[in-house]
């Protein structure tokens, strides 16, 4: 879990080592099957993605800035996960797990 923990930071802060303007949060997103016949393994992915968040959030977040997480259902289906992915962008997720 702590290998996951800094892999996330180490993406997430080279995502917004381009960005140009700082944000008062860091949006990030989790995709996964939260219903449907894989919804216990998503509900494990959510879970994993709170905590992470909660760790990083109780350290002062992510390069001084809180970390906020979004979870979205794409059922595990190809067509749901394009479509949560792109709304997460257009969102401004800058990291999507």
């Amino acid at each position: 879990m702590l290998g996951l923990k800094r892999s996330l930071v180490a993406v997430v802060a080279c995502l917004l080592a381009g960005a140009s303007a700082a944000r008062a949060e860091i949006l990030i997103a989790s995709i996964g099957p939260m219903t449907g016949p894989y919804a216990s393994i998503g509900e494990q992915m959510r879970r994993g993605a709170e905590m992470a968040v909660a760790d990083l959030n109780a350290k002062g977040g992510l390069l001084g800035q809180r970390v906020t997480l979004r979870v979205e259902d794409d059922v595990c289906d190809a067509d749901r996960a394009v479509a949560a992915a792109v709304k997460a962008a257009a969102d401004g997720v800058v990291f999507t797990v």
